[in-house]
């Protein structure tokens, strides 16, 4: 064979041998997703947080009550616990001395609740009209966050968003007042008032803050 016929002929082998063609893929890398980053992107925050849970343990110890004996009034509440672990606020408003509520608060704590949309409750009223309180502060008095809610008679879950809770200062809406923060929650509670003068009960079992 002559010489440039060998330099062909090996330079063929190289073709063959040598680098792969292009044509010719390489195994894919497989990527493998341990459980802890599996659980660490799947792992969402709870939808709801537990502030007052009566039948498992709640205690109505830290509760007090607020009625218009402090401008005068008459009338009178209490808030107990029930044989059914529930947390019972009960009483007589009376619009005597020319009073008209009663009134009911937890005890003062910080609640960061700003990444949260609003307060869930589970309750059974008596038909009447009641009123959610917030406090960001903890002074006695002073202006309060609040909306009415209505009561049916039987245990029902009820959703306020913060977005509706709106200032007031014994009785009176506040203009100048900022929306609520509930990043800076102090303590929450129920009211009644509004001249529903006579007995009334609301039974509360848990009240939870929601996403």
């Amino acid at each position: 064979m002559a010489f440039g016929g060998l330099v062909a002929f090996f330079g063929g082998l190289l073709c063959c041998y040598g680098e792969p063609s292009p044509s010719v893929k390489k195994p894919a890398t497989r990527q493998v997703t341990t459980h802890a980053s599996k659980n660490k992107a799947t792992k969402k925050a709870p939808m709801t947080m537990t502030l007052f849970d009566f039948k498992n343990g709640g205690s109505v110890g830290e509760w007090y009550i607020v009625n218009d004996g402090v401008m005068g009034g008459v009338s009178r509440s209490q808030i107990r616990l029930s044989k059914e672990k529930t947390a019972v606020f009960e009483g007589l408003v009376s619009l005597e001395n020319y009073g008209g509520f009663a009134s009911v608060r937890s005890g003062p704590q910080s609640l960061n609740l700003g990444s949260y949309k609003g307060i869930r409750l589970r309750v059974k009223g008596d038909k009447k009209t009641y009123k959610l309180n917030i406090r960001t502060n903890r002074r006695f008095d002073g202006v309060v966050y609040q909306r009415r809610f209505d009561t049916n008679g039987k245990w029902e879950t009820i959703d306020i968003p913060f977005s509706e809770l709106w200032p007031g200062y014994h009785g009176r809406k506040m203009t100048r007042v900022g929306s609520l923060d509930a990043s800076k929650i102090q303590n929450l509670g129920f009211l009644i008032a509004d001249k529903q003068a006579g007995a009334f009960r609301l039974e509360i079992a848990s009240i939870q803050a929601y996403r």
